[in-house]
């Protein structure tokens, strides 16, 4: 381990994805969009050059949302990291800089936040010393009071970045896809405009024409 700041990417696999939520009438094209999310947001993070983990290589435990999240953030610090940034699969306008913005900030000492549109919220950035478990747990996650919450939770000098849109339902896709052009999203109309979806060759051709949008490559020698 040569950093001091982990990725922490915390997302339940596609499949078990798509079990939770629906992104389309049909289940094939909704499992085949919620895999193109969650391979661009792994993407993004192995690009960041920092060490990337996921929820699903870590022993989690924990009953609610907010106490399986306390878990992965606890055990990423007892690795040695001393730096989380949290990331989950379902913010297709996450950048590279966002990661590497918040990383520089953590460094300063700064906490992060990254909103959504909803209250709630699609990055968060924080250090060791910032972590009190119990009351990490206790905020009001997955509600449109959770950015709020966090916001008390962390020191008044936490960075605020930019909103961007999460996509939770089918209703959240279709107003971003209606003023996106980005690759991504060109990946996910086509996606959906299939009558007869192929999972393995169409999935395929997706998963190249994303790779291309995101320069996908081994993270850089550290």
């Amino acid at each position: 381990m040569n950093n001091q700041t982990a990725v922490l990417l915390f997302a339940r696999n596609a499949a078990d994805e798509a079990r939770f939520k629906s992104l389309s009438t049909s289940a094939v094209r909704s499992r085949k969009v919620l895999r193109v999310m969650s391979m661009y947001a792994q993407s993004v993070a192995e690009l960041s050059g920092l060490d990337v983990i996921k929820s699903s290589e870590l022993d989690i435990q924990g009953s609610s949302f907010g106490e399986r999240l306390a878990c992965a953030f606890e055990k990423i610090y007892s690795k040695g990291y001393s730096q989380v940034i949290a990331i989950g699969n379902d913010c297709p306008d996450l950048t590279v800089e966002d990661i590497n913005l918040s990383q520089d900030l953590l460094n300063k000492g700064q906490s992060v936040l990254g909103p959504d549109q909803r209250g709630g919220v699609f990055l968060i950035g924080l250090g060791k010393d910032q972590f009190i478990k119990d009351e990490f747990t206790q905020i009001a996650w997955q509600t449109n009071q959770l950015f709020e919450g966090l916001l008390n939770f962390l020191p008044e000098n936490t960075l605020v970045l930019e909103k961007k849109e999460d996509i939770n339902s089918e209703g959240n896709l279709t107003v971003w896809l209606s003023h996106r052009f980005v690759s991504i999203a060109r990946i996910i109309i086509e996606i959906l405009n299939q009558k007869t979806p192929n999972a393995g060759r169409s999935f395929d051709l997706a998963s190249s024409t994303l790779e291309r949008f995101v320069g996908l490559r081994a993270p850089p020698s550290r």
